[in-house]
């Protein structure tokens, strides 16, 4: 356990969060720009250079932690491994919130039986869920997956029609979930539909490594960790495409940004949301 904290942005790190590029990666990169990527990438080499990356960084004396390493931590059994029942419930109860049963468009959920309606509950999601591999629960909870079913007339009670992944790629990118200042940890809100559940998987990960949260943005706000730089007695904050003014108020309020002057830098140029305006948008 340790409290986090930043006064500088050179400050020398000692311990640095990373996520390596995977499977959320592999579902992005068929539609990079959908997915907030600037173009396809190499995958494989992405993963090769990250692990170079890490190794440079463990070479100059940083602790480095792997986001999958603290999901699994505590969950698989082996020589070099304990296995904690707590840890493995907490981390199949999350799975669960990130696996998710839909019916088809035209089949109301008044329309099953009880019987077929339990193929559907949390009941039976569970029941999968306790079945499942380590290995498979982070991996669910990195894809966000949703399957569609539809009411079957043979064979089975119900039949998977339709597989859907939100995954979260740009995990990779662990500066943007949160912020560390002189008040410890903040949690942000992504504004990018395509980031949902990102701050979800952070939250849990500090949680199970007993890392305290000294505050969380709230919607309306929006805070997007590349947006700020502490330099001391002045945190600079920039207001824009994904971070807002009320996420700014927020921090204020609570005085989470710990410095003594806070610089609100405004970005008046770059609009590109939202794409429309209203009446364009009552005409599309």
């Amino acid at each position: 356990n340790f409290l986090p904290i930043q006064e500088h942005e050179d400050d020398h790190a000692r311990v640095v969060m990373v996520h390596e590029p995977g499977i959320g990666n592999l579902w992005g990169n068929l539609h990079p720009v959908g997915r907030l990527f600037e173009k396809p990438f190499n995958l494989e080499r992405a993963k090769q250079q990250h692990r170079n990356f890490v190794r440079i960084l463990r070479e100059k004396g940083i602790k480095v932690i792997r986001v999958k390493d603290v999901l699994m931590a505590d969950c698989v059994s082996g020589k070099e491994c304990t296995f904690d029942m707590r840890s493995r419930l907490k981390l199949e109860a999350f799975a669960s919130t990130r696996l998710h049963y839909t019916l088809r468009d035209n089949v109301s959920l008044d329309d099953l039986t009880d019987f077929e309606k339990y193929y559907l509950s949390d009941q039976y999601k569970m029941e999968c869920i306790v079945k499942m591999d380590t290995r498979q629960l982070v991996d669910i909870i990195l894809t966000n997956p949703s399957i569609t079913l539809d009411r079957s007339q043979q064979d089975t009670i119900l039949i998977a029609i339709g597989q859907n992944m939100k995954p979260i790629g740009n995990l990779i990118f662990t500066r943007d979930q949160q912020i560390t200042t002189r008040s410890g940890l903040i949690l942000g809100r992504l504004c990018a539909r395509q980031r949902d559940g990102e701050v979800a998987v952070m939250k849990f990960v500090f949680d199970k490594l007993g890392i305290p949260i000294a505050g969380e943005i709230q919607d309306p706000g929006t805070l997007e960790g590349g947006d700020y730089i502490p330099a001391g007695d002045v945190s600079f904050i920039g207001v824009g495409l994904r971070t807002n003014h009320e996420a700014v108020r927020q921090m204020l309020d609570q005085n989470l940004f710990g410095s003594k002057y806070v610089a609100e830098v405004r970005d008046t140029f770059d609009r590109r949301v939202p794409l429309v305006n209203d009446q364009e948008r009552e005409e599309l």
